[in-house]
C-alpha cells in the first residue's frame, strides 16, 4: 500500500515537473505580456507598459516584470498615475496540469501614486475602470499563439511592500499628504464580492502611524471605481504630535501622543469618516525673546476630539480640552474648500486659569489673572483670523489680578487725571515698576465683526471701584476706544482709553472730586 502511494506521488511529481518544464512551451513570453497588457489597460481605462517582462520556473512558476507604468488621464498632465518598482504574477499550478495558464497572486513592490484633484473637486483617479480605445479586445495572434491563457487574469490577493501615495488638492496650498511604507493585503473570495484590506501605512507630515482594520471595497458593476461601496476601520496613532505642529505652522510646539479610531464609509469617491482622537497630556511650548527665561511650557492635561468627516466638512463636536485647572468645550465645524470657514459653536469655558496661560506660557506685558469663563460662538475664515472672526458671547474673570508693566504705564495715566495726588506717593509709584490691581471680577457681554470686537458693559469690580466701559478693540493690531467711568465713593473719573492694546493712553473728559483723600487712599490701595 505504502508503495502504491509512492509510486502514484512520484508520478505525479514528475507530471508537475514535466508541465514546469514545458512552461516556456505552453506560453511565449511575448504572448503572456501583450495578454496581460491588454488586460490590464481594459480594466483600468489607461495605457499600461512595462520596463521588462519574463516567466520564472522556480521556487514556483510566476510572470515577473519591472518598471509597471500605469498612465495619468490626460486632462491631468502626461504621468504616469502608478509606478511599480517591480511585480510578480504567480502561475497556478493545478490547472497546469490541464494545460492551461491562469494568473493568480500578484505582489507590488515599491508601487507609488499620485492623487491628484483640480479646482472643481473632480480627481486623477475618478476615470480608471472607463474604456480606452488602447484597451480594446485580444489580438488575434495571441489568441491562437495563447488560447490556455485567454480569461486567466483572476487575482485573488495582492501584496503591496513600502508603497507610496502622494495626496494634493488646492485646499493644502501647495502642501501635499503622503502615505509612506505602505504595506497592505487586498484579498478577494474565489466567488468575487468585496475586496478585503488590511495593513499598515504612516502619514506625512507628522509621522501618523495608520492601520487598516477589516476595510471592505466593493466594486459597482457596470461603474467606475470612484463609485466602490467602502466600509471598515482605521486606526490612528500620531506618538509625537510636535512634527504635525510643525508641519502645519501652529504657533507653538508640542510633545505628546495622539491616537483615535475611524470609522470610513461611503464610496471611494465620496468617502466619510466617524470616530474620535483623544490623548492624556499634551505639552505646547515656545521661546519668546520677551520671556526670561525665554523657553516656555503649557499643558494641556486631557482631551478629546470627536471627527466626522465628509467631501464639504469636518466636524468636531464637541472638542473637549482641560487645561489651566478648568474646562474647554466647543463644536468645531469647517466648511472645506478654497476658503475654509470654520465655525465655533457652543462655546462653553469654564474655572480655565488665566494666569499659566497669559503670564507663565505667553508672558504677556499685561495679562489678567483668575478664573475665566466664558460662553458664545464665532465664526471665521482659515488664515485670516484676526481680520475675519464675527460672533457674540458674554465673558466673565475673577477673582483675580490686572498685571505687568503696562498696567503701571496706564495707573500714571489715570492718576495724571487727577492733582489729588502727592509728590509722595507719585514717587511710591515709580518704585513699582510691575503693579497689580486687585479685582472681584471682570464681566461683559461682546460681540464681533470682521474682527472688532464691540462691548456696550463692560464692568470691572474692584474691592474699593467700579469702572464701566464700552467701546471697541480691533484684533489685528489691536487698536482700542473705550470710554470709561471710574467710580470710587462720590468720586468719579470719566475717560477715553485709546491707542493699543500694548500702549495705551488716557484722556480725561470729566472729573469730579468730592474728598482728594479717598482718590488718595484708593491709589495707595491699587499700589499695595
Amino acid at each position: 500500500m505504502v508503495k502504491r502511494l509512492l509510486v502514484i506521488a512520484g508520478v505525479l511529481t514528475l507530471l508537475l515537473a514535466g508541465v514546469v518544464a514545458l512552461l516556456p512551451q505552453l506560453l511565449r513570453t511575448s504572448a503572456l505580456q501583450v495578454y496581460v497588457i491588454q488586460t490590464a489597460a481594459k480594466s483600468l481605462g489607461r495605457p499600461v507598459r512595462f520596463e521588462s517582462f519574463s516567466i520564472s520556473v522556480l521556487p514556483r512558476p510566476a510572470v515577473r516584470f519591472r518598471r509597471l507604468e500605469v498612465a495619468e488621464d490626460p486632462a491631468f498632465g502626461a504621468g504616469p498615475f502608478l509606478t511599480v518598482g517591480e511585480g510578480r504574477l504567480g502561475i497556478r499550478l493545478r490547472p497546469l496540469l490541464t494545460g492551461r495558464i491562469e494568473l493568480g497572486d500578484l505582489t507590488l513592490d515599491r508601487p507609488r501614486v499620485d492623487l491628484v484633484a483640480d479646482g472643481r473637486g473632480r480627481w486623477n483617479w475618478a476615470s480608471l475602470g472607463a474604456p480606452t480605445p488602447s484597451a480594446g479586445g485580444l489580438p488575434r495572434t495571441l489568441t491562437r499563439a495563447a488560447n490556455p491563457v485567454a480569461g486567466a487574469l483572476l487575482l485573488s490577493h495582492v501584496r503591496i511592500s513600502g508603497g507610496t501615495v502622494r495626496y494634493r488638492t488646492p485646499d493644502l496650498a501647495g502642501r501635499e499628504i503622503t502615505l509612506d511604507r505602505i504595506d497592505a493585503a487586498i484579498t478577494r473570495a474565489p466567488s468575487g464580492g468585496a475586496l478585503r484590506v488590511t495593513g499598515t501605512a504612516v502619514a506625512q507630515p507628522g509621522d501618523v502611524e495608520i492601520a487598516f482594520r477589516d476595510v471592505s471595497v466593493t466594486p459597482a458593476s457596470g461603474h467606475a471605481a470612484s463609485e466602490a461601496a467602502l466600509r471598515g476601520k482605521i486606526d490612528l496613532v500620531a506618538r509625537d504630535v510636535g512634527a504635525l505642529a510643525a508641519a502645519f505652522a501652529a504657533p507653538a510646539g508640542a510633545a505628546g501622543q495622539l491616537r483615535g479610531r475611524l470609522d470610513i464609509s461611503g464610496t471611494l469617491g465620496h468617502a466619510t469618516a466617524q470616530g474620535a482622537l483623544g490623548f492624556d497630556r499634551l505639552a505646547l511650548s515656545g521661546d519668546l525673546a520677551r520671556c526670561e527665561p525665554p523657553h516656555r511650557q503649557l499643558s494641556l492635561d486631557a482631551g478629546r476630539i470627536p471627527i466626522s468627516y465628509s467631501a464639504s466638512a469636518l466636524d468636531a463636536a464637541p472638542l473637549e480640552l482641560e487645561v489651566a485647572r478648568g474646562a474647554v468645550s466647543v463644536d468645531v465645524g469647517v466648511t472645506l474648500g478654497p476658503a475654509k470657514l470654520i465655525a465655533l459653536r457652543e462655546i462653553k469655558i469654564r474655572g480655565v486659569e488665566l494666569e499659566p496661560i497669559l503670564v507663565d506660557f505667553l508672558c504677556r506685558p499685561s495679562a489678567l489673572t483668575g478664573p475665566l469663563d466664558l460662553t458664545g460662538s464665532a465664526t471665521l475664515r482659515s488664515g485670516d483670523a484676526a481680520r475675519s472672526l464675527s460672533g457674540a458671547g458674554r465673558v466673565r474673570v475673577g477673582p483675580g489680578k490686572v498685571v505687568g508693566r503696562d498696567v503701571a504705564a496706564l495707573l500714571d495715566q489715570v492718576m495724571d487725571l487727577t492733582s489729588a495726588v502727592s509728590s509722595g506717593l507719585d514717587a511710591d509709584r515709580r518704585a513699582r515698576p510691575s503693579p497689580a490691581i486687585d479685582f472681584n471680577s471682570i464681566t461683559a457681554s461682546y460681540t464681533v465683526r470682521n474682527g472688532v470686537v464691540r462691548t456696550e458693559d463692560l464692568v470691572l469690580e474692584t474691592p474699593d471701584a467700579r469702572v464701566k466701559g464700552a467701546g471697541t478693540i480691533a484684533l489685528s493690531d489691536g487698536r482700542l476706544h473705550l470710554e470709561v467711568v471710574m467710580t470710587q465713593g462720590a468720586n468719579e473719573v470719566r475717560g477715553v482709553i485709546a491707542g493699543t492694546a500694548e500702549a495705551p493712553t488716557v484722556t480725561p473728559t470729566a472729573i469730579r472730586v468730592s474728598d482728594s483723600r479717598g482718590i488718595r487712599r484708593f491709589v495707595e490701595k491699587l499700589l499695595r
